[in-house]
């Protein structure tokens, strides 16, 4: 079903969910957004980013993303045949989520977010959005209770708890996706003494050291080749029971579900928090927001009853 939208010139807009992407027809071009699937037509296939859950398998129409999204996507078995460099009456913005990450402002009206985050982090820049009349936006930790604070500060929490765990001779294992930031984490590792990847992060290393953003990839974890005490970025529970045993790390859960979690974590996430997204939204002065992914029901209840007209999708 199509959610249709009426601008001041009387232009119809239509919208509708895809699969896991969104399609835009603005009445002359249509848009798929990210990982759409099903019975759809495009013009343009417009990717935000390389990760699984927004990569499309079969693209419609004509592809389009950063350069370092296509590499990441080929590391990731994604080849795209049909990419283009540009796309009339679109402009990609960074949106500060994982290297190559865009926003997408489409024909100076709809701005599609994609995953994002609103903090300089190193050497990507936070997402900085323009005004605009649609707002689609996510809404991963669009409840109330997901308030992680300012990156600097959970990096400061992170290497001083790290400190305090390497003072007492326990190994650390850092936990998160492989994608995203644990390339962050990595380089604001890199000059300390025993820190070592998973193989499924240091192929991603690799990959930004390639595309010019670090400097080095660090080792690969090889049991039994390591010094010890140590500090692995590994994947989530990606560690077996001979490992755990034999190691006997602390595990430091890096995600914006730390703030649900018992277990030892920090709420470092590639993801905008609650108050972010409320920033965000205040910024723009959307007339019309449509709520994706995530808390999309609540989210856009919650703005509902702030008085913007938003729904999910």
């Amino acid at each position: 079903m199509f959610i249709k939208f009426f601008n001041k010139r009387r232009m119809s807009i239509r919208i509708l969910k895809a699969g896991q992407g969104i399609l835009i027809d603005t009445g002359h071009t249509r848009y798929a957004l990210d990982k759409v699937s099903g019975n759809v037509a495009a013009d343009y296939n417009l990717i935000t980013h390389a990760h699984i859950d927004h990569l499309p398998y079969n693209p419609r129409g004509r592809v389009y993303a950063s350069k370092e999204t296509l590499h990441l996507a080929r590391l990731r078995g994604y080849r795209y045949r049909r990419v283009v460099e540009e796309v009339k009456d679109v402009e990609d913005i960074d949106s500060g989520h994982i290297l190559g990450s865009k926003a997408f402002l489409i024909e100076g009206k709809i701005l599609y977010t994609g995953d994002f985050n609103i903090w300089n982090r190193l050497f990507l820049k936070g997402f900085k959005p323009p005004k605009t009349e649609i707002l689609i936006i996510e809404a991963t930790y669009g409840a109330p209770d997901f308030i992680f604070g300012e990156f600097n500060k959970l990096l400061d929490k992170l290497l001083s708890t790290i400190s305090r765990y390497i003072l007492e001779g326990r190994n650390i294992v850092l936990e998160a996706f492989p994608l995203g930031k644990l390339q962050l984490i990595s380089e604001v590792l890199k000059n300390v003494k025993n820190v070592y990847l998973h193989n499924e992060v240091y192929k991603y290393n690799r990959a930004y050291k390639e595309l010019g953003y670090i400097k080095e990839e660090k080792r690969v974890f090889k049991p039994g080749y390591v010094d010890t005490p140590f500090i692995l970025l590994s994947p989530i529970r990606r560690l077996g029971t001979e490992f755990m045993e034999r190691y006997n790390p602390v595990s430091i859960y890096l995600s914006g579900w730390a703030v649900r979690m018992r277990r030892l974590g920090i709420p470092i996430s590639d993801h905008v928090d609650f108050n972010g997204l409320i920033k965000t939204i205040e910024e723009i002065e959307p007339k019309k927001i449509y709520v994706a992914y995530g808390y999309s029901l609540k989210f856009s209840k919650i703005l509902s009853d702030m008085g913007y007209n938003a729904e999910p999708i």
